[in-house]
């Protein structure tokens, strides 16, 4: 990949340790960027199409029972076959 090209990833994630983990690891990455990190889905709608994060981290025990319509109602999701 191009250095000067960065991957920006955003996290949804309440787990304090594993979010320092991962920024820790993103941090030795040169081509990885953290766009931001939440605690909750409450704006991620949002966040989503303010920043389009290439890669979006969700906390498996974030997922509250619209999850799926929600990542469907994302641009980026609704392109995918």
């Amino acid at each position: 990949m191009d250095s000067s090209v960065k991957r920006k990833i955003s996290i949804v994630d309440d787990n304090e340790i594993f979010v320092e983990g991962v920024k820790t690891i993103c941090s030795e990455l040169p081509d990885i960027e953290i766009l931001e990190v939440m605690e909750n889905m409450q704006y991620i709608k949002e966040h989503v199409q303010a920043h389009s994060p290439d890669i979006l981290i969700l906390s498996y025990n974030l997922i509250v029972p619209y999850t799926l319509e929600l990542l469907c109602s994302l641009p980026c999701f609704c392109s995918l076959p």
